[in-house]
């Protein structure tokens, strides 16, 4: 077993402004919390910096969506779960490493950053 506790993925439309941004506040949120988390992001759309794969998606723990239409694309396209999607309700109105979005993301992420080690 490898010394990641968790994997996350972060999903927007492109990857090229929110899921980044998200998968790099995250990534520095649980490191300030002491936890190994392998965090990763990617487009909902085909032709983003880094699509979506099913693989991805699989591989998380939990699925972090901007919108909720991309949490109905992963249950469809990608037979993902429900109950591992989280949508961050997070327009696509900033760019990457806006500081209002960072601020933002602090805030919704917080909550998210795990306590407690994992048990696998």
């Amino acid at each position: 077993m490898d010394n990641v506790d968790l994997h996350y993925l972060f999903v927007c439309a492109a990857n090229r402004n929110r899921s980044p941004t998200a998968a790099a506040v995250f990534r520095t949120l649980a490191a300030q919390a002491g936890f190994a988390v392998e965090v990763d992001s990617a487009g909902i759309s085909p032709f983003s910096e880094r699509p979506v794969t099913k693989e991805l998606a699989d591989r998380a723990d939990l699925i972090f969506v901007m919108e909720d239409y991309m949490a109905r694309e992963l249950e469809i396209a990608f037979g993902q779960d429900p109950a591992k999607i989280v949508c961050l309700d997070i327009p696509d109105v900033y760019y990457r490493d806006d500081p209002l979005l960072v601020h933002l993301l602090k805030e919704t992420l917080a909550p998210f950053v795990p306590r407690e080690r994992a048990v696998k």
